[in-house]
């Protein structure tokens, strides 16, 4: 059993036919759901490097509630985003 996620992945063309090379799926265009892609993370870095200008977006949910991130790539470097909930302050003024 595994974690499943869904993933959309940002790239050139040229970016995203050595992503997947590097997974070895090779049904994939550019979007996978329900998928479990254990190497995601690995296999992005070593494109980027090959591709040292350009920047790799993932994006993914998990099957988890409130799984969500996006990770950006860049030769070789990566840095994960997660979203940030805000609750508004209460007012009873806003009571209607």
């Amino acid at each position: 059993m595994g974690y499943l996620s869904d993933y959309i992945v940002t790239a050139s063309e040229e970016v995203l036919i050595e992503i997947v090379k590097e997974s070895g799926y090779s049904d994939w265009v550019d979007e996978l759901y329900n998928f479990k892609w254990y190497g995601c993370e690995k296999d992005c870095r070593k494109v980027s490097k090959m591709f040292p200008d350009q920047v790799i977006l993932v994006e993914g949910n998990g099957e988890e509630h409130g799984d969500v991130w996006q990770k950006y790539f860049k030769n070789g470097k990566c840095v994960e985003y997660r979203p940030k909930v805000i609750w508004p302050e209460f007012d009873e003024k806003d009571l209607k």
